[in-house]
């Protein structure tokens, strides 16, 4: 949705900043050799010189963010009227916010410049910017056209935004992980079967990125990570937790009191599955307690389906070979508020994965629309729900914002993609949404009131952002000391 299109760029960017620091450091060999590092020569395809090349362009751009990032006061005027319009899911004040393109059409593009160490500037505005394929070179846009879907006005929706690998392909993300996958493996296997191997690889993450390790552990508490199961397999079982009142004693007193406002707000799962209902994986979210799950498993550096009672190795999904799958995406989640609760769930969406000459890429293309359940956490406060769903149909006006999601700009769906692939001269990170959204004036007045207690304050958005720049600056030095190992290793007998 073009309403969380700020938050994507961000995704975006920490993504691509992990992708040779964060993933690259999630392997394991010898403690007196690489250590988690050894993964990382996937990015020379096992020439340590040209690994730590474009490992360079990586830290570079970790190190752009953190210390010197540009936003003219266009840019960020219009960042400020997003976040406003955000939560409350006002398309017509989105709408009018966004430079007039002519032909119905409001388009907004967004420029972001990666220049090395020396910084990095984004800006947004009416007209486009140039890329020259630098790593972390954002280029995006968002469009809104008005229409109208079974009576009711809405907004045929187009947003892409793609950000910059350089020479780093979908190929070699995949060997990379697949390594680290191997060599997690590797180090779970130093503990007794069935016993957890939170130790080992706890240890090893702190070896390689003690920096980043170290901070992180200021505020986040690892409850679990997994270990080894019957037959070899690596089960990942992780959770975590943000404690917050060392995140406010760690200097980010706004943002522990925001998280902590938004306790008991949101549970959520996201849960991957085979064509014939395996079970692929999952993620889920608890707002109580701020607590973050992963979940799946692995052999050999492959995916692992399983069902309620079984591994099922000889299905296993290695990546490294795979042309073409196509899986399914089951979110549910449930949202409270003031004794109010919303559950979204049996909902299914195929996501059709495809590898060729070009890049890899995932897409979704959504026709399909959730049930949606409106109800109180008490005797009072169902009854009064009931009536209000009664008088206004709460919950099909939810209903109907979907089934617009559902039909889609031309009657075919809505489509969501996101790839890896060469773009031009260079390779990129990319995210496109083409979607029908209506403007519910009863959802949109909902989700205002809601939005005061929602939407973060200026001092929130102060202490995250100093958090992030925090982060990556820490990467940027544990990829300083890494990359000295991996040369080494070039010059070696």
């Amino acid at each position: 949705m073009p309403l969380h299109w700020p938050v994507m760029l961000h995704r975006l960017a920490l993504t691509a900043a992990c992708i040779a620091t964060l993933v690259a450091g999630v392997a394991l060999a010898e403690q007196g050799g690489l250590g988690l590092w050894s993964a990382a020569l996937a990015l020379g395809k096992g020439d340590p010189t040209l690994a730590v090349q474009r490992g360079d362009k990586v830290g570079d751009f970790l190190h752009g963010l953190a210390h010197d990032f540009e936003v003219d006061e266009q840019t960020r005027q219009t960042l400020l009227d997003v976040r406003e319009t955000a939560l409350e899911l006002d398309l017509t004040k989105l709408y009018n916010m966004l430079p007039d393109a002519g032909d119905g059409k409001h388009e907004l593009f967004v420029t972001g410049r990666a220049h090395g160490r020396k910084g990095y500037a984004l800006s947004m505005g009416d007209t486009p910017g140039r890329s020259k394929g630098a790593f972390g070179d954002i280029d995006g846009r968002i469009s809104l056209i008005p229409t109208e879907f079974d009576k009711s006005s809405g907004y045929i929706t187009h947003q892409d935004v793609s950000l910059s690998t350089s020479d780093v392909t979908d190929r070699i993300v995949v060997s990379v992980l697949a390594d680290a996958f191997r060599e997690v493996e590797a180090a779970a296997a130093t503990a007794p079967e069935g016993a957890p191997a939170d130790d080992m690889v706890l240890a090893a993450l702190r070896h390689a990125l003690p920096q980043t390790l170290g901070f992180m552990e200021q505020f986040v508490v690892v409850d679990q990570l997994g270990g080894m199961s019957k037959g070899g397999i690596l089960a990942i079982d992780a959770k975590a937790h943000i404690d917050l009142d060392k995140l406010s004693a760690a200097s980010y007193p706004a943002l522990a009191r925001f998280l902590k406002r938004m306790r008991s707000l949101v549970d959520g799962e996201l849960a991957f599955t085979t064509t014939d209902g395996k079970r692929l994986g999952s993620l889920t979210a608890v707002s109580e307690g701020s607590v973050m799950g992963v979940h799946f498993l692995a052999k050999d550096g492959a995916l692992v389906p399983f069902t309620k009672t079984n591994a099922l190795p000889s299905e296993a999904i290695v990546f490294e070979d795979l042309l073409s799958i196509n899986v399914q995406m089951r979110p549910r989640g449930d949202v409270r508020y003031q004794g109010t609760r919303l559950t979204l769930d049996r909902w299914v969406l195929p996501i059709a994965y495809r590898v060729s000459s070009d890049g890899a890429r995932a897409t979704s293309r959504i026709r399909t629309v959730p049930n949606v359940e409106l109800a109180g956490d008490s005797v009072f406060t169902g009854w009064i729900v009931s009536a209000a769903d009664s008088a206004f149909d709460l919950a099909g006006h939810a209903e109907a914002l979907f089934e617009g999601i559902a039909h889609g700009p031309s009657g075919k769906g809505s489509v969501v993609e996101m790839s890896l692939s060469r773009s031009g001269s260079h390779w990129a990170l990319s995210e496109r949404a083409d979607m029908l959204l209506l403007d519910n004036a009863l959802i949109r007045f909902a989700m205002r009131i809601a939005g005061n207690y929602l939407i973060p304050e200026d001092e929130v958005v102060d202490d995250l952002v100093r958090l992030q720049r925090l982060l990556l600056g820490h990467l940027a030095s544990d990829w300083a000391t890494a990359r000295e190992g991996l040369l080494a290793t070039a010059s070696a007998p």
